[in-house]
């Protein structure tokens, strides 16, 4: 009996690691104006953004997160809105939606960002914090009188300072704008249609000039969503991780996810949901980027 369950198991890994391969995971760079409807918002992203949605039970706001890949950069904004439905009556505390959630939030990002730079400016009538860091630029703008904050960041290998400059300054808040509706977003991170390839690489193995290897810029993850938890799985009570072999690839995109650990009621497949959106900065050796495969692992605790 024992025999024909691990084969089961092993069946349905296999299923799942084959399904998570066949995605159209690339697009072509083409910087338009796409729109949030629900939170009056547009602004400019080189593709379809993926999107992911975050709430607690015993907190007074959800946030939503938005993010697209783009020649060796990550742009992302966040909008952290107060939850007019939420409902706290249970609650023993409550994470509160106001100023001093607001200014935490800065101040973690500031704790953070060593060497950062804190200045304050103005962006279409709205008052906003702009903090420099490693690899990037965020952005808090404050829209409280609305309910609402946006969180704009970039992370990048090689930035341009006009691009960065494009995307921070093309945010629009308060009105029925034109655009794409981001709605679900893209099912996957997309990565550059068109990846240039060093001649060498094209080559049989006994005629590459393998070159030395001088430098190495580590994958960076800009943004890791989370899994969500089942119902069924909740029910059942299962806890534990879901480890996954993914394919970084050299394009910006996840490639190949293999299931190296499962999880039931779902929770597997939820896994490789949330990976296939994550948004990282390619590996790159001696200035190009590579494709690399790494473990990632999502865990599942009730609480």
């Amino acid at each position: 009996m024992l025999k024909i369950i691990n084969l089961i198991l092993t069946i349905t890994i296999l299923m799942i690691s084959l399904s998570a391969q066949t995605v159209n995971n690339t697009a072509p760079v083409k910087w338009q104006e796409y729109k949030i409807s629900d939170h009056k918002i547009s602004v400019l992203f080189p593709k379809l953004p993926v999107y992911f949605n975050e709430t607690s039970s015993c907190e007074e706001f959800t946030t939503q997160h938005f993010a697209a890949y783009a020649e060796s950069a990550a742009y992302k904004i966040k909008i952290v809105a107060k939850d007019k439905n939420a409902n706290l009556k249970k609650c023993k505390s409550v994470t509160k939606f106001d100023k001093a959630l607001f200014e935490e939030e800065i101040e973690t990002a500031l704790a953070k960002s060593k060497d950062s730079v804190n200045s304050r400016s103005e962006l279409n009538g709205n008052k906003v914090v702009k903090i420099s860091k490693y690899k990037g630029t965020i952005w808090f703008v404050n829209d409280l009188k609305n309910d609402k904050w946006v969180e704009m960041e970039t992370t990048s290998n090689a930035s341009s300072s006009e691009i960065e400059e494009m995307f921070f300054k093309s945010l629009k808040i308060g009105g029925n704008f034109q655009g794409i509706e981001i709605g679900e977003g893209a099912p996957t991170t997309l990565g550059d249609e068109k990846s240039a390839e060093k001649a060498f690489e094209k080559l049989s193995v006994d005629q590459k000039e393998v070159p030395k290897e001088k430098s190495k810029t580590p994958l960076t993850i800009a943004l890791k969503p989370r899994a969500n938890y089942t119902d069924a799985a909740r029910q059942n009570n299962i806890q534990g991780t879901v480890s996954l072999r993914v394919t970084f690839s050299s394009n910006g995109s996840i490639g190949n996810v293999a299931v190296v650990s499962a999880l039931p009621f779902g929770l597997t497949e939820e896994a490789i949901t949330a990976v296939r959106k994550l948004v990282f900065l390619p590996q790159q050796n001696n200035g190009e980027n590579v494709t690399v495969t790494k473990t990632v692992q999502y865990s599942f605790t009730i609480y």
